[in-house]
C-alpha cells in the first residue's frame, strides 16, 4: 500500500504538472488560466452570516475554514479530517455545522481574536498557525507577504512591501490554499478590509512569457466569505509611492453592481511541507521508491 506521505507528494507533482503545463508554453495573446477547483467540489462554502452573533466581522475565519475543506478534500491522505473533523460529534465529520464551529473556535481569544473591527492581518497569520499546528502537527508548508509590518515571530512572513503577483501566482500553480485580504478606502477615516479565499486566476498573455504583468487583462474569482460563492472581479496593478500593488475589483454591496478598488495587502499560503515545485525536482526519485515498495 502506498504511505500517505508518497501519496499526498504525487498529488503535489500531478498538481504541479497540470498547472505548469498551462503555463510553460504559452501562445503571444493566449488567455493563460490557474484554476484550482474546475468542478467546484473541493472548496467550502460557508458564509460568515451563518455564524450567528458577530458573524458580521467573521470574513477572517470563514475564509480560513473554507480553504481548510479544500486542503482536505486535495490531499485526503495527507490531512485526513484533522482540519474540520466532527466538531458536533454527530457522527458525520466536515459538515457545514462542523464547519461553523470550526470558525467559531477560529474566531475566539486562542487563536484570531475576531472583534468587532474583524481580524487583523498579524492575528490572521498566527492564529491561523496556531489552529493548525494543534490539530494538524508538522503537516503545512506556510508563506506570507504583508504590506505591513508583520509583529509576530515566523521568518516565512515577508513584510513592509505589497504582495507580489509572481507570488501569488505562484501559490497557485503549486495548489496551496491562498487566502488574501483586500482593502479599499484606504485613505479615509473609515478604511474597510475583507478576507477571502482564493480559487482562479486567468489573464491575457500579451508576451506569451507565461506571467501575469500590468497592463495584461486579468480575472480572480474567489470564496466569498459574504456569500459563501466563488466570485469574481477584474485584477489590475496601481503604482502607488514608486511600489506596485495588486487591485481587485470588488463589490461591497453585494448586487449593487458598483465596484471599488480595493488593495491586496496580504496574501497567506498553506501547501504540504513539500512545495510542488520541489517535488516536481524530485520526480525521478519518487517513481524509483515506488517501484522499490
Amino acid at each position: 500500500m502506498m504511505s500517505g506521505q508518497i501519496y499526498s507528494r504525487l498529488c503535489a507533482i500531478a498538481c504541479a504538472v497540470m498547472l505548469m503545463g498551462l503555463v510553460s508554453s504559452v501562445a503571444v495573446g493566449a488567455k493563460v488560466c490557474i484554476d484550482k477547483d474546475p468542478d467546484g467540489t473541493l472548496f467550502g462554502n460557508l458564509k460568515q452570516g451563518d455564524i450567528g452573533e458577530g458573524g458580521e466581522t467573521m470574513c477572517g475565519p470563514v475564509a480560513a475554514v473554507n480553504g481548510f475543506l479544500y486542503l482536505q478534500r486535495k490531499y485526503p491522505q495527507h490531512f485526513n479530517s484533522y482540519l474540520i473533523g466532527d466538531k458536533d460529534d454527530d457522527g458525520e465529520p466536515d459538515t457545514y455545522e462542523d464547519m461553523k464551529k470550526v470558525a467559531e473556535i477560529l474566531g475566539g481569544l486562542s487563536y484570531m481574536d475576531c472583534g468587532p473591527g474583524g481580524v487583523s492581518y498579524n492575528r490572521f497569520i498566527d492564529g491561523k498557525y496556531a489552529y493548525m499546528e494543534e490539530v494538524a502537527p508538522g503537516k503545512t508548508k506556510y508563506r506570507a507577504q504583508s504590506y505591513h509590518e508583520y509583529g509576530g515571530d515566523h521568518d516565512w512572513v515577508a513584510d513592509k512591501k505589497p504582495p507580489e503577483i509572481d507570488f501569488l501566482v505562484d501559490q497557485l500553480k503549486g495548489c496551496a490554499a491562498v487566502e488574501i485580504l483586500i482593502a479599499w478606502d484606504v485613505q479615509s477615516d473609515e478604511p474597510k478590509a475583507h478576507y477571502v479565499t482564493v480559487v482562479k486566476l486567468c489573464w491575457e498573455d500579451a508576451n506569451g512569457d507565461g506571467k501575469l504583468q500590468p497592463g495584461e487583462e486579468a480575472t480572480i474569482e474567489f470564496i466569498d466569505p459574504r456569500s459563501g460563492q466563488r466570485e469574481m472581479g477584474e485584477l489590475t496593478f496601481e503604482v502607488w509611492d514608486e511600489e506596485t500593488f495588486i487591485l481587485i475589483g470588488y463589490e461591497e454591496v453585494p448586487g449593487s453592481g458598483l465596484l471599488v478598488d480595493a488593495y491586496v495587502t496580504m496574501i497567506m499560503s498553506q501547501n504540504i511541507p513539500e512545495p510542488a515545485t520541489v517535488v516536481f525536482m524530485a520526480l525521478g526519485g519518487l517513481v524509483v521508491l515506488i517501484r522499490r515498495r
